[in-house]
């Protein structure tokens, strides 16, 4: 009889410490806790709900907090639980557990000043709560395309970050911050890691390291294994007063064919194959970092090695003259190279030069929204000499229209009627002239 005594004695003050909680009105509180959390981390902050709980251990609970305008942080569901030990003493001591986190790119640029803020705070004594970890278990970065969801642990002391690690929920992706004095070093490891944005494209190994001062970002490594290659770089990134960056980079056999089928998403009708290479410089410019991967400009120069051309042989280049139609089949080469540059949807590809044996292509492309439009011109050795045609390039990436030009066309024509054989090279020549004085194709 005791024992049922004990045990319903137990379950009543049990329940009343859960329920106890809830006839403490904290609305009166929230005004008071806004305003002291805004002028602590320099930006203002609104609750809309907020309670306190007793088990399993104390804590207060807050629903629906943003911070930051407009809502540059947003938190579903916010959880501070305070260290007893420290509990009737100056400085408190919590924890601070998050679900649901978004974030816009300008939380991302505003850390730095948030975390000086917090500093500053601390130097001065006006920090009566140090916040000894954080966790957040679901924080995505909503205007960065393609960014995975990540949990995040920070670990403080006295209000100074000591550790921030992040991790990827495929684990895929970590990020490390650590603090060394004014600066803070950055590194990131990926293994497997594919970016949303291009999902057809795995980077097997990678890392990146830099250093974080201020509103600059330095990366002084970057590595990456992918496509059978590898990819290396260094740069700089700089978000205030505006974002802006600049890098140089460099690419070793990367697999061409994978490449084309990876960002195309489907085989390609003609596409190429062979080991790429090159190197190049990009720069961008933009109000904040949300909108620069719309703002990035690439350039530089490229070579494939040992390559073919699928879906086109353009060793039979003067058959299109007569039968006016893509020749079948392939084209080796020893080297194709070219200058490029991308800016914005457009991506032009200069001074292409095609070498294999007996052919030579010379020309230049431009790839407009995954659309083609250039013109190359092939030059192919027989007994009698070379015989250049003028080639036009067009129609959607995968499945493109190359074809003599109009202007060939008439040239070689007119010239076969009046000297067959050899008045066919004669009136390509001619045909090219009068395209130079009359322009159109």
């Amino acid at each position: 009889m005791r024992t049922i005594k004990f045990w319903v004695c137990l379950l009543v003050i049990l329940l009343g410490l859960w329920a106890l909680p809830y006839f403490i009105p904290l609305q009166p509180y929230i005004a008071e806790a806004e305003k002291q959390a805004s002028a602590a981390i320099g930006a203002p902050v609104v609750i809309t709900q907020a309670n306190l709980a007793l088990l399993p251990s104390l804590r207060l609970n807050v629903a629906q907090l943003s911070i930051g305008e407009p809502q540059a942080v947003v938190i579903k569901q916010l959880t501070i639980k305070p260290h007893l030990m420290t509990l009737f003493a100056a400085p408190r001591e919590v924890d601070i557990e998050a679900e649901a986190v978004t974030l816009t790119s300008a939380a991302i640029t505003a850390y730095p000043l948030v975390m000086q803020q917090l500093q500053s705070n601390t130097q001065v004594g006006q920090a009566p709560v140090w916040v000894d970890k954080v966790t957040i278990n679901q924080l995505d970065v909503r205007d960065v395309a393609g960014l995975p969801t990540f949990k995040m642990e920070a670990r403080l002391v006295e209000n100074h970050l000591n550790q921030l690690n992040l991790v990827d929920q495929q684990n895929t992706l970590t990020l490390a911050l650590t603090p060394q004095g004014e600066l803070q070093q950055l590194n990131v490891d990926l293994n497997n890691f594919v970016w949303a944005k291009y999902p057809n494209i795995t980077v097997q190994q990678g890392h990146i390291a830099g250093v974080l001062s201020g509103e600059k970002l330095t990366i002084n490594t970057l590595e990456l294994g992918l496509l059978g290659g590898q990819v290396t770089g260094r740069g700089a990134l700089l978000w205030q007063p505006k974002t802006l960056l600049d890098g140089q980079f460099q690419f070793q056999q990367l697999a061409m064919e994978q490449l084309v089928r990876d960002v195309t998403g489907k085989p390609p009708r003609m596409y190429l194959s062979g080991k790429l290479s090159g190197q190049g410089v990009v720069h961008g410019a933009a109000r904040d970092i949300g909108d620069l991967s719309e703002h990035v400009g690439v350039q530089g120069e490229a070579n494939i090695t040992r390559g073919v051309l699928h879906g086109i042989d353009l060793s039979q280049v003067t058959k299109m003259l007569l039968k006016q139609d893509t020749q079948a089949g392939d084209t080796q080469f020893d080297t194709l190279k070219t200058d490029f540059k991308k800016q914005g949807a457009r991506i032009d590809f200069k001074q292409l030069v095609m070498q294999s044996g007996l052919l030579h292509a010379t020309g230049q492309v431009a790839l407009i929204n995954d659309t083609l439009d250039g013109e190359v011109t092939v030059a192919v050795k027989h007994t009698a000499g070379a015989l250049e045609v003028p080639l036009d390039i067009s129609g959607p990436m995968t499945d493109p229209t190359v074809l003599p030009t109009k202007a060939a066309m008439v040239g070689a024509a007119v010239g076969t009627a009046i000297l067959p054989g050899v008045g066919t090279g004669l009136g390509l020549k001619a045909g090219s002239q009068l395209k130079q004085w009359f322009g159109g194709k």
